[in-house]
């Protein structure tokens, strides 16, 4: 079995919870997560126990799995939250799919609204409308796709081929 690897940029030696993505590890401030996070604050509230403890996974003995999420994906929600804000990030519109996923997964409420909104203008009505209901809760998105969808069509008999009648 591989051991997986440190992530070069999301390493930080003052992190206090070190998490798991595919072969990926990073080390994170564990407060700063939960604040950014509504799965990672319901961890660390669970039964009043802090999040990580000894013997716990979240530490570098035992890093806190995050299954199905992407390392790549992952690492790139770190990267939006640990920069500055205001400094140019760019993704690509696979990239940010896959961070729409890992967001709406990990309840980082606030990357899923930047990155659904990144998302809007490069993505076909259909593709949105997809998305809104099979996999990433965006419903903001998943009405107004499915409306652009329906009125798309021009229904009105004269514009019909053949013409027909109501």
């Amino acid at each position: 079995m591989s051991t997986p690897q440190r992530d070069a940029t999301l390493w930080f030696d003052d992190g206090n919870l070190v998490l798991q993505a595919e072969m990926t590890t990073f080390k994170v401030s564990r407060s700063f997560i939960c604040r950014e996070s509504e799965f990672f604050a319901g961890m660390h509230s669970l039964d009043g126990n802090p999040l990580p403890a000894g013997g716990q996974d979240g530490t570098e003995e035992r890093p806190l799995l995050l299954l199905q999420v992407s390392a790549p994906a992952f690492a790139n929600i770190l990267r939006m939250l640990y920069t500055v804000w205001g400094a140019e990030l760019e993704f690509d519109k696979e990239e940010l799919i896959a961070m729409l996923r890992v967001a709406h997964r990990l309840l980082f409420t606030g990357v899923h609204a930047i990155v659904a909104k990144l998302l809007h203008p490069l993505l076909s009505s259909e593709r949105r409308l997809h998305l809104g209901i099979t996999t990433c809760g965006v419903e903001e998105c998943a009405f107004p796709a499915f409306a652009a969808l329906v009125y798309a069509y021009d229904v009105r008999p004269e514009n019909c081929d053949p013409p027909f009648s109501v």
